[in-house]
C-alpha cells in the first residue's frame, strides 16, 4: 500500500510539472529519477532529499520550477536572493550574527526557517552572486544535512530539497544552437564552482531557451491564470487567435522570455481592464481581446449588453457600430471618426485618456 502511494506521488508530480513547466521534459525526467530514489528509501537519510543546480537563460522557468515543485509536494517554499549575500559578512545572517552584535540571540534566517518548517524546498536564487563563505556554509548542508546556528540550535535538512538557480553561461549562449549552449553552460559551471561543491550536487538541470511552441504554452498558462482571476469576479475572458499569436511573439522575441508575457498581461491587460471595472457604473460581464493595427483591442460587454471597445494604451476607441461611434464623438470634444483598417468598425482618434470612462 505504501509502495503504491509513493508511486502515485511520483505520477502526480509528473503530471503537475508537465502542466506548469513547458519545453523542459528532460529536466522533469531528471527530477523524477532523483526523487524516485528518495521516495523508495534508497537515498542517504542524513543528507537533503535532493539537491539541484538549475542553469539556463532568464525567463525559461527556473524559479517557477522550484515554486511548482513545492506546490506539488506540499512543501514550504523558502527563497533566498543570493545577491543579498555577496559579501563575507552577510553569510553570517544565514546562521545568526556574531556575539555582541544586534540579532545574535535571534538565530539565522536559514536555520530559523528550517527549524520552523523542516519539510521545505529551499531556493538559492542566482547562486553565483553569493560570497565564498556562503558556499562553505552550504557545503556542510549538502554533505551532512545539518547546520548549527549561533545559539547552538541544530537545523536538520534531511527533509529538505535544495535548489540553486544560475545564469552561468547564459550570456555567452545567446543566439547559439542548443548543443553549443549546453557546452557553454557546462564550461561556465566548471570554471566557477569548485569540484568539491559540484560533486555534492545531485543533478545539474539545464533549462533550454524558449521556443515558439514553448512561448505559446507559457502564454496560455498565464492567460488561464488571468481567466480564473476574472472568473472569480463573474467576468468572462475571450481572446482572438491574432491576440494570442502577438502575446506569444512577445515572449518568444524578448530576452526576458516568460517574464515579458506576464508583464504584458499585467501592464496591458490587467491595467486596462481594471480601469474599466473601476470607472464603470455597470457590472462588467465579458472582455474580448483582439489584435488590430499593432495594438491590443479590448471589447467590453456589460450586463445590460452595451458594447464598448478601446485599443491598448487608451489613445483610441474602436466601435463596430457607426452610430455609437458618432454618439461617442459628440460627447467628447476633439474626437473625430475614421474607418478602421479592418473595413468593418470605426475608430475615434485623439481621445484624452481621462475621457474614455
Amino acid at each position: 500500500m505504501i509502495k503504491q502511494q509513493k508511486q502515485s506521488n511520483i505520477n502526480t508530480l509528473e503530471m503537475h510539472l508537465k502542466k506548469r513547466i513547458f519545453g523542459q521534459e528532460h529536466v522533469i525526467q531528471n527530477v523524477l529519477e532523483t526523487l524516485s530514489i528518495a521516495f523508495a528509501g534508497l537515498n542517504d537519510k542524513n543528507r537533503p532529499i535532493a539537491s539541484f543546480l538549475v542553469t539556463g537563460p532568464t525567463g525559461v522557468g527556473k524559479t517557477e520550477f522550484a515554486i511548482e515543485l513545492a506546490k506539488a509536494l506540499n512543501m514550504k517554499f523558502i527563497r533566498f536572493d543570493m545577491s543579498e549575500y555577496a559579501d563575507k559578512h552577510s553569510a553570517r545572517n544565514l546562521t545568526g550574527g556574531d556575539a555582541g552584535l544586534v540579532g545574535y540571540t535571534e538565530g539565522g534566517l536559514l536555520t530559523n526557517a528550517v527549524l520552523d518548517e523542516p519539510k521545505s524546498i529551499i531556493l538559492l536564487d542566482e547562486i553565483e552572486k553569493a560570497d565564498e563563505k556562503v558556499y562553505n556554509t552550504f557545503l556542510q548542508v549538502l554533505d551532512y544535512g545539518t547546520l548549527t546556528d549561533t545559539q547552538g540550535n541544530k537545523a536538520k535538512f534531511n527533509e529538505c530539497i535544495i535548489i540553486m538557480t544560475s545564469n552561468l553561461g547564459a550570456n555567452e549562449s545567446n543566439g547559439i544552437g542548443f548543443g553549443n549552449t549546453n557546452i557553454n553552460r557546462e564550461k561556465a559551471v566548471i570554471n566557477f564552482l569548485t569540484p568539491e561543491f559540484r560533486n555534492r550536487i545531485d543533478k545539474i538541470l539545464e533549462f533550454q531557451p524558449m521556443t515558439l511552441k514553448t512561448a505559446k504554452d507559457v502564454a496560455f498558462k498565464f492567460l488561464d491564470d488571468f481567466r480564473s482571476m476574472l472568473k472569480m469576479k463573474n467576468i468572462e475572458l475571450k481572446m482572438s487567435n491574432d491576440a494570442i499569436s502577438y502575446l506569444t511573439q512577445i515572449g518568444f522575441q524578448s530576452q526576458m522570455g516568460a517574464r515579458s508575457v506576464k508583464r504584458a498581461i499585467d501592464t496591458r491587460f490587467k491595467a486596462t481592464i481594471s480601469k474599466t471595472i473601476l470607472n464603470s457604473d455597470k457590472p462588467l460581464k465579458l472582455v474580448i481581446i483582439d489584435y488590430l493595427d499593432n495594438e491590443f483591442l479590448f471589447e467590453y460587454e456589460f450586463n445590460d449588453m452595451d458594447l464598448f471597445t478601446q485599443i491598448d494604451q487608451l489613445e483610441k476607441a474602436y466601435f463596430r457600430d457607426v452610430t455609437k461611434a458618432q454618439e461617442y464623438a459628440k460627447a467628447n470634444r476633439g474626437v473625430y471618426i475614421t474607418k478602421a483598417i479592418d473595413g468593418i468598425g470605426f475608430v475615434a482618434k485623439e481621445i484624452k485618456q481621462n475621457s474614455l470612462f
